[in-house]
């Protein structure tokens, strides 16, 4: 998400041109075969600005985690808009900081580091939107 070279607003982006997307629209998107990021881990880019990304992460669940590194200067802020309480894990496998977040809960991702996000859930997929310095 980090890297993507395009703005946008450039014709032929599948973001290009939005100003709102509906949670039918996003959750359409996240079931599009180019949306899999890694086993039951989906991403779908909302919106893709000069300044920042958009995205909304879905992980199955199960156990289904996503481990990436925030390769911008600046922090990356997930914020969970649905799960079940408690079962999202926030790790930074670099210092051992590990929490465990529920709907509405938000983590910011420093510049640098790698990270893991992981639905604990054994019923519930979770979804959390990704806000993306570019």
């Amino acid at each position: 998400m980090a890297s993507s070279p395009r703005s946008g607003r450039q014709p032929g982006h599948p973001a290009a041109g939005r100003y709102t997307v509906a949670a039918h629209e996003a959750d359409a998107e996240l079931q599009d075969d180019g949306s899999s990021i890694g086993e039951g881990a989906r991403a779908a880019i909302l919106f893709h600005e000069p300044f920042f990304d958009a995205a909304m992460v879905q992980l199955e669940a199960g156990g289904s985690e996503m481990t990436e590194r925030n390769d911008t200067d600046l922090e990356m802020l997930y914020f969970v808009t649905e799960a079940e309480d408690g079962q999202v894990e926030f790790r930074l496998p670099e210092t051992g900081f590990n929490q465990k977040l529920s709907r509405g809960g938000e983590v910011l991702v420093p510049a640098g580091a790698a990270f893991t996000l992981r639905n604990m859930s054994p019923a519930i997929p979770a979804k959390l939107l990704a806000v993306v310095p570019r």
